[in-house]
């Protein structure tokens, strides 16, 4: 090793030694979080500096004990007052900025000290992951890390460091909690930013970067109208497009609202245009995409899908702006699922299969992806499959109630009573006010010949959802099979007198009906059936026999006619046309 290499590595030790790096915080009532926060960087830093506006908790406490430096200062009503008091007490070179639900990545600390010898840049931009509902990730690069004497902060809100020079950039990791709250503290956040940031709006009409949060919050808030109008009145602002960053993302705010606003057809102009800017935008692609769902455009969907793989294998997520969110950042298994329900929408079950248990092992908990296998192996009518999946799903701890109850089903169908019992009982454990588990698990109890305990399963149902047709009808045939006419009538009178969406209940009634030999309800039911269908051939046919079993052999005949000017060559009916023609001869 050479005299000279000797003499720079023990430079670049003294001055490794010599970093000097302090957090500046602001925070108040933190108390939840704050101790999460000082130990993941009380490793990293030489001082720690805190401004309390005014915390009544044990945020102070807590900070103390971490040996930090904490100054008091009222709240006025601004962030950027608050972390430029803090600032002021800072001695060090450099400054780390967190928030109080925030902690650093412990094995990037290395790479962070590093960084403080970057000569050629006053602040360095970090990789910041924030932890959203539903385990969604999304991912964004801010600069947190800067010299002390040359930054300052600008706004009330959302504020933003102000530091002349080169930025840099390392994938430095700090993990934010602060968007995945209960919903009342993410209410009165919201509501608290609004205030602001109209404030801020007022006295900065022109100022994309407020226009844009205002947006966010709107769309956050589920206000899908208001973020709709406002991005599009900031999209109409001259100085828009001057910001690349914030252009993209008040598209995908837009473009996010009108989906869940049920205005697909909106997107595609939008996405087009702002995908020009960005072709590997993760967010626009996704928006797209969902935008060709919407409209039943699947194929098309499924490209801008595989579009959206592409372009996080190219680029890891990171911008072309370094103000830029990527919302979509973790959703690998929602679009690895959602490109397989597309093949399953369009029939194609062989590649619809091979994405979803992609999906799968791309995201363990994809529950989702289970029940979409399973479908796709029912609507090919191969039920033991399907009953693998499931049961995978509950062998790795991700099954719901819907899964049980399912399963119960698909294991009736294949005449396994007892384990399918066993999955509607955990069904309803899962949840006891389901009325299809009731309903599903009386029928298996009928089919078991346990009529009075299915009974009872029937009722339960209808006392949760007293139109569930399925058990109206189901009670039914029970209250027939114990021969109870007074309650039976009551119910036919009932069932004839409802007007629900699915008229397949009065063709099936009346199947009931006919099994036992009551023709002239059945007659009713089907009656007020084909009046919605007069083209269901098989009703039509049932009806006709129905007249001939009460002896009207005149309406029997006109029935059958009508059935054999639908289908000439209907086999049951030509048999009971000819049978008829005997009988009244």
């Amino acid at each position: 090793m050479s005299r000279n290499k000797i003499t720079w590595e023990k430079k670049a030790k003294k001055e490794l030694n010599n970093a000097t790096l302090t957090l500046c915080m602001i925070v108040k009532n933190e108390e939840e979080h704050i101790a999460h926060c000082l130990q993941s960087v009380k490793d990293a830093v030489d001082d720690i500096v805190i401004v309390d506006t005014g915390s009544t908790d044990r945020t102070v406490e807590i900070c103390k004990s971490f040996g930090a430096k904490v100054y008091h200062h009222p709240w006025q009503d601004s962030f950027s007052k608050a972390r430029n008091q803090a600032l002021k007490y800072v001695k060090t070179e450099w400054a780390l900025q967190l928030d109080a639900d925030e902690e650093l990545e412990p094995a990037d600390i290395p790479l962070l000290r590093q960084a403080l010898y970057e000569k050629q840049f006053n602040s360095i931009c970090v990789t910041i992951f924030n932890d959203l509902p539903e385990g969604i990730v999304s991912k964004f690069y801010y600069r947190r890390l800067y010299r002390t004497k040359m930054a300052h902060y600008e706004g009330r809100v959302h504020n933003q460091i102000v530091v002349p020079g080169a930025v840099g950039m390392r994938d430095i990791r700090i993990y934010h909690h602060g968007y995945n709250l209960p919903p009342e503290k993410m209410a009165a956040k919201y509501e608290r930013t609004e205030k602001l940031l109209l404030g801020q709006i007022e006295e900065e009409p022109a100022n994309v970067f407020y226009r844009f949060n205002l947006v966010r919050v709107y769309r956050n808030k589920q206000e899908y109208d208001r973020a709709i109008s406002q991005g599009l009145a900031a999209l109409q602002m001259p100085n828009v497009r001057s910001r690349i960053g914030y252009y993209l993302m008040i598209v995908n705010d837009v473009c996010h609202s009108m989906l869940l606003a049920q205005r697909a057809h909106k997107v595609f102009p939008l996405c087009s245009e702002a995908l020009k800017v960005d072709p590997l935008n993760m967010d626009l692609l996704f928006a797209m995409a969902g935008a060709y769902v919407s409209t039943d455009a699947y194929k098309n969907a499924i490209i801008y899908y595989q579009k959206w793989l592409k372009a996080k294998q190219k680029t890891d997520g990171k911008p072309i702006d370094l103000v830029m969110s990527v919302d979509t950042y973790s959703l690998d298994a929602v679009v690895l699922e959602n490109i397989g329900k597309c093949y399953k929408y369009m029939g194609q079950y062989d590649f619809a299969v091979k994405n979803l248990e992609k999906a799968i092992v791309a995201g363990p908990d994809r529950l989702s992806s289970y029940k979409a296998l399973a479908l796709c192996y029912i609507e090919q009518n191969d039920l033991a499959k399907a009953t693998q999946v499931l049961e995978r799903s509950v062998s790795e701890n991700s099954a719901d109630g819907f899964v049980f109850y399912k399963l119960g089903l698909l294991l009736q169908q294949q005449g396994d009573f007892s384990q399918a019992q066993k999955y509607l009982q955990q069904s309803l454990q899962l949840d006891e006010n389901s009325p299809d588990v009731w309903n599903a698990n009386g029928q298996l109890l009928l089919l078991r010949g346990e009529t009075a305990e299915a009974l009872l399963n029937f009722n339960r149902c209808l006392q949760i959802n007293p139109n569930h047709l399925g058990a109206r009808l189901n009670r039914l045939h029970v209250l027939l099979l114990f021969k109870n006419g007074k309650e039976v009538k009551k119910e036919l009178v009932s069932m004839l007198a409802s007007e629900p969406e699915d008229y397949d209940i009065f063709s099936e009634t009346g199947e009931l009906c006919c099994a036992h030999h009551l023709y002239e309800s059945a007659i009713s039911f089907y009656e007020k059936y084909l009046y919605r269908k007069p083209q269901d051939i098989k009703a039509l046919h049932n009806l006709a026999s129905c007249y001939a079993q009460t002896g009207n052999f005149d309406s029997a005949r006109i029935g059958y006619n009508a059935v054999l000017n639908i289908n000439p060559s209907y086999q049951p009916t030509i048999q009971s046309l000819e049978y008829l023609q005997k009988i009244s001869a």
